[in-house]
């Protein structure tokens, strides 16, 4: 039979699959294992034109050839080649008992698990899982782990933003540093802690400190010992005012540390610091936008990190610069974005994150004095361990998953009773546990919102019709986003950074993605544009006072309006006569020519609001979130009316996203109602059994 009579026979709505990468998404798998597999196993691929034209395959012989590899005497491990049954003989009974655990948390969360399944991948690839903490709440795991796997350290949210450490053995969990700061979280005027590294000899940890300056935060490297009663920290560098020092990694004789430092003028500056005095050597300069990730080899003599090759290039490589900065190379080039993970203990190879089979995966490049060996090896699919928490002298990988629930939804409220006209939906069905922000556009027609891809926490602005439900994702040139809303003219207003690290406030159009530079300033808080375009009101992140300032966009001026905002979020009347804030326990309302204004409502302590406050399109009243007095975990939407009539409450409660972090949204109809439901923790894992020996002959 010829290839065209393949092709010709072929069920209709099923095109060949043309090249190794198409063939290999098809399986699941990348390039050199489905050419593996033509070679040991049968796979039926062909080729046009003779055996030295290009391939492609029938997705229906595929089919059929990797059904009657299931259903062979044996299962899939008696077909499966010679070279890949050894890995398979490593699948131990505490690694079917984590795939039952893993089952039982998909159960319970649903989607929200993302990779959907990468537990059961790595029993199917000889590796063993383990969750040594299931649930870590206001934990975020800018840590590491010991080198015996005994202790991990993480920042305590709920305690402050302190330090703290963690026996896995025992769950005991200890607090190491004080704040002092009296509230809970980070931010502007709070000292806290960042990220932090456990020493090779397991007692000391280096970890990064922020606190006021003059100049901004400056976050210097800090030193504490891990065993015996408390002390206070040794400062080991503190940099200039308003620069940002982030330990990395340690050097294994324990003296000195790799650090990345953001300047002032916004590059990021790879650096090593000795312990013992302080001293800092600059090694290497990357824009801002690169934000690097730093490891050191097991023998000191290299650091590894990623960056872009060039401007032009978006997708990250990895390079390898010597200790002393005299050279570099690059070891790991693609076409695919690429990041450190760690280093295995004996050096010889390098772990990382890639995205080049068409999914997130972790691989590892076999590395001999500073050189390359032979290609990467995929250690597992459909698995992003982010930055990780070390390597353990075991060959054990530490890292966390962040688990959400959070999900976008669409209520629609009658706003003068309080009655649902239509209960709670969700409608975004991707990305499930990353999308938040949700914002209506000025017409109604369409909703815009922000969603996390990735690890790295970078964001997609989405457009989604409310007619159709049909979604697209809106090309933009910003390094980061944190503030999302629409402009009368139909323009999408972002706040967040460029590529270079300059914060402000941009203009993206919502049919093409261009993105324009509208005021760049760091400073700017809680931005509010009036209705005629000509003004953002927003307060000052280096003011203590809660002052609000209005800065006009036609000559830059800048006028402090009097009173007392409370130095928290405030929204504009739609008729841009009055600011409502949000004291804690009360809701007030400020002329915008200033003043301190007057209490429209009040609650107690146990009944707080929320951080934000929206206007009802008419501007007849103000809806809130209200902390439930029996259940916490809850929140109630209240709507206040401006007149002074009594509140309402609503039927609408859910669990609020990270607190009630995320703002929401009213319908230009007054009626519908957008919202982020849904809180997240974090889980620790550990990932054994890692054989790259055995994973490069399986390889080859």
């Amino acid at each position: 039979m010829t290839d065209r009579d393949h092709q010709q026979n072929q069920p209709a709505g099923e095109a060949p699959l043309q090249g190794w990468k198409e063939i290999a998404a098809y399986l699941g798998r990348d390039a050199r294992t489905a050419q593996r597999w033509e070679a040991s196993a049968g796979l039926p691929v062909r080729r046009h034109g003779g055996s030295a034209g290009s391939v492609y395959a029938n997705p229906g012989e595929l089919k059929s050839w990797r059904a009657s590899r299931r259903t062979k005497p044996g299962g899939e491990a008696a077909s499966t080649p010679a070279r890949e049954q050894p890995r398979r003989r490593l699948i131990s009974a505490l690694a079917v008992v984590g795939v039952v655990v893993v089952a039982l948390l998909v159960i319970r969360f649903g989607p929200v698990l993302n990779p959907p399944s990468p537990i059961a991948q790595a029993a199917a690839d000889g590796l063993r899982t383990e969750l040594v903490w299931p649930k870590a709440l206001g934990v975020s795991p800018q840590g590491s782990v010991s080198h015996d796997g005994k202790l991990v350290t993480y920042v305590d949210w709920w305690d402050e933003g302190n330090l703290a450490i963690r026996n896995l053995g025992t769950g005991e969990n200890r607090r190491l540093t004080h704040t002092a700061n009296g509230v809970s979280g980070g931010g502007a005027g709070l000292s806290y802690a960042s990220n932090s590294r456990i020493s090779p000899d397991g007692k000391q940890v280096v970890y990064s400190w922020a606190h006021p300056s003059p100049a901004g935060e400056t976050g210097e490297l800090r030193l504490l010992p891990l065993d015996g009663d408390p002390t206070e920290p040794r400062t080991i560098w503190s940099p200039a005012d308003g620069s940002w020092a982030s330990v990395q990694d340690w050097f294994p004789d324990g003296e000195r540390v790799a650090a990345v430092v953001t300047t002032l003028d916004k590059t990021q500056q790879i650096v090593t610091v000795s312990l013992a005095d302080g001293q800092v050597r600059q090694i290497r300069s990357v824009e801002w936008a690169e934000r690097p990730v730093v490891r050191v080899s097991p023998d000191g003599r290299y650091l590894a990190y990623s960056r872009t090759p060039s401007r032009e290039i978006t997708e990250r490589d990895i390079f390898l610069v010597a200790a002393d900065g005299q050279s570099e190379s690059a070891i790991v080039k693609h076409a695919a974005s690429d990041e450190v993970v760690a280093w295995s203990p004996d050096g010889g190879h390098l772990l990382f994150n890639s995205d080049r089979s068409g999914q997130p995966g972790l691989w590892a490049q076999q590395v001999d004095q500073g050189m390359v060996v032979g290609e990467p090896i995929l250690i597992i699919p459909n698995l992003d361990v982010g930055s990780g928490m070390g390597v353990t002298r075991d060959g054990t990988l530490h890292y966390s998953v962040r688990v959400s629930r959070r999900r976008l939804k669409l209520a629609e409220i009658d706003m003068k009773t309080g009655k649902l006209l239509r209960q709670p939906i969700n409608p975004i069905d991707r990305f499930v546990g990353g999308n938040s922000r949700g914002v209506f556009s000025p017409d109604g027609d369409e909703l815009a919102y922000l969603s996390e891809r990735g690890s790295w926490r970078r964001h997609a602005i989405v457009i989604r019709s409310l007619a159709t439900g049909e979604e697209r994702d809106l090309p933009h040139q910003l390094s980061r986003i944190w503030g999302l809303s629409w402009h009368p003219d139909g323009r999408l207003r972002i706040q967040g950074s460029n590529q270079k690290g300059q914060g402000g406030f941009f203009g993206v159009d919502a049919d093409t993605g261009e993105t324009k530079s509208i005021v760049l300033s760091r400073d700017m808080g809680t931005p509010v544009w009036t209705p005629d375009g000509k003004h953002i009101l927003h307060w000052n992140d280096q003011d203590a006072h809660g002052s609000v300032h209005s800065y006009s966009l036609a000559d830059g001026s800048v006028e402090t309006i009097p009173g007392d905002f409370g130095n928290t979020r405030f929204s504009l009347s739609p008729d841009g006569s009055q600011i409502a804030t949000i004291h804690g326990t009360e809701i007030r309302l400020h002329p915008v020519e200033g003043g301190d204004g007057r209490v429209l409502g009040s609650t107690d302590e146990r009944r707080r609001f929320g951080r934000w406050t929206v206007w009802t399109p008419d501007g007849k009243a103000l809806v809130v979130l209200k902390r439930d007095a029996n259940q916490t975990e809850l929140r109630t939407l209240w709507i206040v009316p401006v007149d002074g009539s009594p509140p309402i409450e609503t039927e609408l409660r859910h669990e609020p996203a990270n607190a009630g972090a995320y703002p929401f949204d009213i319908h230009p109809d007054g009626r519908r109602v957008v919202y982020a439901a849904g809180g997240y923790f974090m889980q620790f894992w550990a990932l054994h059994d890692l054989s790259f020996e055995q994973r490069e002959q399986a390889a080859e």
